[in-house]
């Protein structure tokens, strides 16, 4: 927890209206006014973006435990590094593929590459998204990952 500092009532009318203005304009702030997080960032991480269960332990009495596979996490790291790579190093056919891939490479998903595009009035449908996404994994693999003997 931080420092708490009082505050005066100039400089509350100050950040009230800086608040307001962030509100306003959509801002979600991920500290609460204690300046703690409002989310454990690291295990909405690791539930977001990995194998991650809760299940109820008949061996703790029925008390919720929690896992995630190790391996599912640590493969997912490792497609998003090279697929950064790839990004720079690949030459892409059309520019239409280098968005798509780069918004992939980042961890967008198909849906939010497709609507991401549509924003930018691209015309490209969320099967073709997939596509492209398939072809260039592909590509990304055979060029990039060691030749089995």
């Amino acid at each position: 927890m931080g420092l708490q500092v009082a505050l005066t009532g100039k400089d509350k009318a100050l950040k009230d209206k800086w608040y307001a203005k962030l509100k306003k304009e959509g801002f979600n702030d991920i500290e609460s006014d204690e300046d703690n997080l409002k989310r454990w960032d690291h295990m909405y991480f690791v539930a977001r973006h990995t194998n991650f269960e809760t299940k109820s332990n008949p061996k703790l009495g029925g008390a919720s435990t929690s896992t995630w596979s190790g391996l599912a996490f640590t493969s997912r790291q490792e497609y998003f590094q090279l697929a950064g790579v790839f990004l720079y190093e690949h030459r892409f056919e059309t520019e239409t593929d280098r968005l798509v891939w780069e918004l992939h490479s980042s961890g967008e998903t198909a849906v939010g590459v497709y609507r991401a595009l549509k924003k930018k009035n691209k015309k490209i449908g969320l099967g073709s998204v997939q596509k492209v996404i398939k072809r260039l994994s592909e590509v990304m693999v055979s060029q990039c990952l060691p030749k089995k003997i």
